[in-house]
């Protein structure tokens, strides 16, 4: 009750709304008039989805997924080809056929030292 008191006050007596003198004596009926002209809204039937619309996110992610794997596995083959044909560069069966020119680039792209060249050699390895 404080509370309406303090209200009262503050409004002294002033509201902040008024309405038309007899607005709510016909309002009901005004009201049912409108609502009797309006159509009524269509029942909203529910719509399906196919079970690709439901697939359409996981095949994405699984679309992606296969190219990484397909990145990873390509990359590690060719970076693995890639060393075992400097390798095989530099067995001993091919030191024979290579020039100079050749073999010297081939240790400073290995970068090999004398005691890794020496087991190369040898074939101990």
């Amino acid at each position: 009750m404080k509370e309406e008191e303090i209200i009262k006050k503050h409004l002294k007596g002033n509201g902040l709304f008024r309405t038309p003198d007899g607005y709510f004596d016909a309002f009901t009926d005004k009201l049912m008039k409108r609502i009797a002209q309006e159509k009524p809204e269509e029942t909203r039937v529910p719509t399906t989805t196919t079970l690709f619309q439901r697939l359409q996110r996981p095949l994405r992610y699984a679309a992606a997924a296969v190219v990484a794997g397909i990145c990873i596995v390509a990359g590690t083959y060719f970076w693995t080809r890639q060393d075992v044909s400097a390798e095989q560069m530099l067995t001993a069966n091919t030191l024979e056929t290579l020039s100079d020119d050749d073999l010297d680039a081939a240790m400073d792209y290995e970068m090999l030292d004398n005691h890794q060249i020496a087991s190369y050699l040898t074939e101990a390895y």
